[in-house]
């Protein structure tokens, strides 16, 4: 299995790095839903995800130095993975529900702002932020910041 390193390694070129998109975000947990809900309901979620086959790029933090990724702390401000996320949330440094779902899109966002539309780590990231939205509906939440168009990014 690849790991979160490989996952940035066919870096794209030609990204506008000015542009710096907003971190994902979500809409705040349905005010019935008990804490220990949602730490269930979205634990359920993260085991679903990590088990996709494209989750592979995605579950270890990337370790840009060690695969000669010079420039991205410049691109990427909040470097967050599934594996991350899922021991935040056993070990409750969550402290609540929209928290962990900006952290799952910031996952897919900044995978498909390192690297271009229609390189294969991009398009997996798109592919596993629609699956995730659809999880993610019947809880009441839906991923923010993650642009799943397909649109090309400006050169």
């Amino acid at each position: 299995a690849k790991s979160g390193n490989a996952a940035m390694a066919s870096k794209a070129t030609g990204s506008d790095k000015s542009g710096k998109k907003e971190p994902a975000k979500s809409g705040d947990a349905p005010a019935s839903a008990p804490q220990s809900s949602w730490k269930r309901d979205l634990g359920s979620v993260l085991e679903w995800l990590v088990a996709r086959p494209d989750a592979e790029w995605f579950l270890e933090p990337v370790d840009p130095e060690s695969i000669g990724l010079d420039d991205y702390f410049d691109v990427i401000k909040k470097p967050m993975d599934l594996g991350t996320i899922q021991t935040k949330l056993t070990s409750g440094k969550y402290r609540s529900a929209a928290a962990v779902v900006a952290d799952i899109g910031l996952v897919f966002a900044n995978a498909m702002e390192y690297n271009e539309a229609g390189d294969e780590i991009h398009e997996a990231a798109k592919r596993m932020a629609k699956q995730t939205d659809k999880k993610l509906a019947p809880l009441g939440f839906q991923l923010e910041g993650v642009d799943t168009s397909g649109r090309k990014r400006k050169q």
